[in-house]
């Protein structure tokens, strides 16, 4: 603005403006002014993803209060409130990128489900559906139709955990879906294992 006076940049300010400038403007401060701006924004953006990432780890691990997990997900738009949860876990066989396969699953699973996105600490991506009722033999088709159309089929195992009823429990299905990741570490036939083929497999 061609302003000066305080009260303009006040209120610019108040508002959640970056920063205002002067008319005539120099090329040099203007183009400074945005590229700050723009690191504030990636910044932010990091810290909530991180935020975010966190909070879903800590809510498959288990390792998150009840209070706390409620508070968090209204404030990061994880619904605690539908029917059915169950974790998936993607683990890789050899060094390979999983962001084309993760997102053919986001698009592929966004009509039925809500799906959300993290890793653990031992490197497995790991996503949580979400929805009225999951249907996890149609899910692992999917999965493992999935993986062939992203070219990861033989480099990743994916263990599905058991659907439950309660989003505080959802660690029992990241647990069950490690367990089954574990007791078929052999199995090199399969890249989905399905949970009642976990089961059986188990004894």
């Amino acid at each position: 603005s061609a302003y000066s006076e305080f009260e303009y940049a006040r209120e610019a300010i108040s508002l959640g403006v970056e920063n205002y400038l002067l008319k005539p403007l120099e090329m040099e401060e203007l183009e400074q002014t945005i590229k700050r701006a723009l690191e504030n924004i990636y910044s932010n953006r990091s810290e909530q993803w991180l935020t975010y990432s966190n909070t879903l780890l800590r809510w498959t691990t288990g390792a998150i209060s009840a209070d706390e997990l409620a508070d968090r997900a209204t404030h990061l738009g994880i619904n605690l409130y539908l029917p059915e949860y169950a974790s998936v876990c993607v683990q890789r066989r050899e060094s390979v990128s999983l962001a084309s396969f993760l997102e053919k699953c986001q698009r592929e699973f966004a009509s039925e489900y809500t799906l959300y996105h993290c890793r653990d600490d031992q490197g497995h991506s790991l996503m949580v559906l979400v929805g009225k009722k999951i249907n996890l033999p149609d899910v692992a088709r999917r999965l493992n139709a999935l993986a062939q159309e992203a070219g990861v089929a033989q480099k990743v195992r994916i263990a599905l955990g058991p659907a439950i009823d309660d989003a505080e429990n959802l660690a029992e299905s990241y647990q069950s879906a490690m367990n089954s990741l574990e007791m078929n570490a052999a199995c090199t036939e399969k890249s989905v294992l399905a949970q009642e083929e976990a089961d059986a497999s188990g004894g």
